[in-house]
């Protein structure tokens, strides 16, 4: 017998795993050298393709896959800029098909500070060491506030379908996404003064301000005004100055946001749906209702749904064209502010054809992202 070991010790390097080999005429071996010489484990990141990551919060979920690995032998370690993380009861391991097919599944929670962590995880077995490492950003996420409005009520047949849907839709978006929501809908002039005055007093405790309307707009002589429900008579056909009076200059919103430090002020119209006033008055209410061009506050991004003095779609569905595709693209991650109402564009420019045309102008809003991951 101990002839035959030395023999296969001599051969190992020639033999194929699972065949059978005669060593004499008494004898036939089966090898397996995958088990007798067993690979160092390898590890990859589940669900990650960058080298980086980026978070908003102290907690980061670590999730591995390591091949090559025994649960009752081998180990895990895992280091947060250089200081290995304790090990827990609670670390989850598993050998499941997704997202680890073929290895096992590695999670835990761990606690990374505000800036560039090093995250590096070193998994061992009988056959050797390996280990991956990644960089982890946790940025502080901005204090954030949004006033969100959606006017529908409108009285007759210049009333809306989507407006509503849209405002309750954006504000549960943004919530998700950091902010403090104002949320408010169907209103009159009077809330809607008071509303926008609120917003603009608050904004001293953030830094981050959003400013989101759907709606009627129009208007007049060049300056635009957001229609409240009360706004339109109906029991004769408003003039210019009646129309100015019932409604409310968005000017007034940008000249209290000018007044404030917010680093990213957002102000995003989705109100070019149709001419509310029509008949005699439509000239002076711009005709089609569509918005006229405005300065841009230093710090910020205007977005509306449609290009100057064009109408945009109210939706076919639960929501306005512009905003369903809007509610699509703040929730993606890593995606810069720019580029998120870039994507808007696209998007609906497609869906309608080239029949609406979103714009947006910028004076620059710092490094500002919805979501970063």
């Amino acid at each position: 017998m101990n002839r035959i070991l030395l023999l296969l010790s001599l051969l190992a390097p020639l033999l194929v795993t699972g065949q059978s080999y005669k060593i004499s005429d008494k004898v036939s071996v089966k090898l397996n050298t995958e088990q007798m010489f067993p690979a160092p484990p390898s590890i990859t990141w589940a669900g990650m393709n960058r080298t980086d990551t980026v978070v908003n919060s102290a907690s980061f979920q670590l999730r591995v896959c390591v091949a090559n690995f025994s649960e009752k032998t081998d180990t895990v370690r895992v280091f947060v800029n250089k200081q290995e993380v304790p090990k827990e009861r609670t670390l989850r391991v598993g050998k499941e098909v997704s997202p680890c097919p073929g290895a096992y599944f590695f999670t835990r929670s761990i606690n990374v500070p505000e800036g560039e962590n090093s995250i590096r995880v070193v998994a061992t077995n009988a056959s050797g060491t390996r280990e991956s490492q990644r960089t982890v950003k946790n940025f502080k996420p901005e204090t954030r506030l949004a006033l969100v409005i959606g006017n529908a009520a409108y009285p007759g047949d210049v009333s809306l379908k989507n407006p509503v849907n849209d405002a309750n839709d954006m504000s549960k978006a943004l919530e998700k996404l950091g902010f403090k929501v104002i949320l408010k809908t169907n209103i009159n002039r009077k809330e809607m003064a008071l509303e926008i005055n609120r917003f603009a007093g608050q904004l001293a405790n953030y830094q981050v301000a959003l400013f989101y309307y759907a709606g009627h707009g129009i208007q007049i002589g060049g300056e635009n005004y957001l229609v409240p429900i009360d706004a339109i008579p109906t029991d004769h056909q408003p003039d210019e100055a009646e129309i100015k009076t019932n409604c409310v200059p968005a000017d007034d919103l940008f000249e209290q946001l000018d007044k404030t430090d917010a680093l990213a002020k957002i102000i995003i119209l989705d109100a070019c749906r149709n001419n509310p006033f029509g008949g005699p008055g439509s000239r002076a209410a711009g005709g089609d209702g569509g918005l006229a061009q405005m300065r841009t506050p230093i710090g910020s991004l205007i977005a509306y749904a449609t290009s100057p003095g064009k109408k945009a779609n109210d939706g076919s569905g639960k929501n306005g064209l512009y905003t369903e595709a809007l509610l699509r693209n703040i929730q993606q991650p890593n995606v810069p502010l720019v580029l998120v109402f870039q994507n808007v564009n696209k998007e609906v420019q497609a869906s309608s054809r080239s029949t609406q045309t979103p714009w947006y102008n910028t004076s620059g809003t710092g490094d500002f992202y919805f979501l970063r991951r």
